[in-house]
């Protein structure tokens, strides 16, 4: 009978229909006229691109965003997106721990299409640019504002200006919000002036509202007639300007430092002191073990810069006095760094008892409680 039987005059031989059916469902023509059914069940070929299409940009887009939210969260912390070995970076890294509750981050990771430098790079500029609108919209709804400024230098050596802007809100409540940090090619007040200016251009802030300007006391600053402050103040008379209260206090107390040499040799002497036992782990270990058996706090650094903290690095000192004394002592037997540093080290101790004094003791009793 052939495949005619089934496509062109009919089926009719009944007595032996099963293997015959049988037969003819593994045949060719029975396998594309099944295929031709299901087709026709099916969207258009188009349609079915499209809809492909939709799903893996769906999926994708999902998965840049859990990317972005990842990488808000490092900057947020403070934490670097890279480190020296790429999969060993702290953006893969937290990829690959979300990755256990999102299983398709896998194959967007092992793509890695959207994890380049450049790609990074451009959208943690898009979320500072992000930020920094929302905070430029939230000063001109205060309207008036003042201007702080700053030049600093980075780790490379690049001179930058750190710019803060402050303002009032209707609560009366101070905000002072830093817009960015900005390359300077020259030092000169022009320069500075024109950066200022471009920067409150490209922020939408007009310098006529500008009610105050708050720099260090440099003459390239504050100079009255050719510093930054002057040029601001030709282009905008309510622009007054203020001397960083910081930095008179800083050079407030460095004049104070050199008319009174005892201080400063105080100084001196509690930063040989904390530095000597800090330096090194066998000593800063010995330290510890017996701050920890005394239940005291360890000792501060001295900072290089801010004087105003210095006094809890003198404080530390003080209260750690005898843990210090008993920790060269056993240095001194035990044997390690030249015996004259610890000897040295051992009498600037003792010296220091006649200038550096904490304000809750009295002044005729030393830290070990004798006369």
């Amino acid at each position: 009978m052939g495949e005619c039987s089934f496509t062109v005059r009919g089926f009719d031989y009944w007595k032996n229909s099963l293997a015959k059916f049988e037969k003819h469902e593994s045949s060719q023509s029975h396998a594309d006229c099944v295929y031709l059914v299901k087709q026709q069940h099916k969207p258009p070929v188009v349609t079915q691109i499209s809809l492909a299409h939709q799903n893996q940009q769906a999926q994708r887009r999902k998965m840049l965003l859990i990317q972005i939210q990842s990488i808000k969260y490092l900057l947020h912390q403070g934490l670097a997106l890279r480190g020296h070995v790429e999969v060993e970076g702290n953006l893969i890294q937290l990829l690959k721990l979300i990755q256990n509750d999102v299983n398709e981050l896998s194959s967007w990771i092992r793509e890695g299409n959207y994890l380049s430098h450049d790609i990074i790079n451009e959208i943690c500029e898009i979320i500072s640019l992000t930020i920094i609108r929302e905070l430029i919209k939230e000063i001109k709804d205060r309207r008036f504002y003042s201007i702080i400024c700053d030049e600093t230098t980075d780790q490379s050596g690049l001179e930058q200006l750190c710019f803060t802007i402050r303002s009032v809100d209707n609560e009366f409540i101070v905000h002072e919000d830093v817009i960015g940090f900005y390359q300077l090619s020259s030092q000169h007040a022009q320069h500075i002036t024109e950066v200022i200016l471009d920067i409150l251009i490209r922020c939408g802030l007009d310098i006529k509202l500008c009610r105050g300007q708050g720099f260090d006391g440099a003459s390239t600053m504050s100079g009255h007639l050719s510093g930054v402050s002057a040029r601001i103040k030709k282009l905008n008379p309510k622009a007054y300007y203020v001397h960083c209260n910081a930095h008179s206090l800083y050079l407030a107390l460095q004049d104070v430092t050199r008319e009174a040499p005892s201080v400063a040799s105080a100084l001196d002497i509690t930063n040989d002191i904390i530095n000597f036992m800090k330096k090194s782990l066998k000593r800063l270990h010995l330290l510890d073990k017996l701050a920890e058996l005394n239940h005291h706090s360890n000792l501060k650094l001295l900072c290089p810069t801010r004087w105003t903290v210095r006094a809890s690095s003198i404080n530390s000192l003080i209260i750690n006095y005898e843990l210090v004394e008993t920790s060269l002592d056993e240095i001194r037997t035990e044997g390690g760094p030249p015996r004259s540093w610890t000897i040295r080290i051992r009498g600037e101790l003792s010296y220091s008892l006649l200038f550096v004094r904490s304000p809750s003791r009295s002044p005729s009793r030393s830290p070990s409680g004798s006369r």
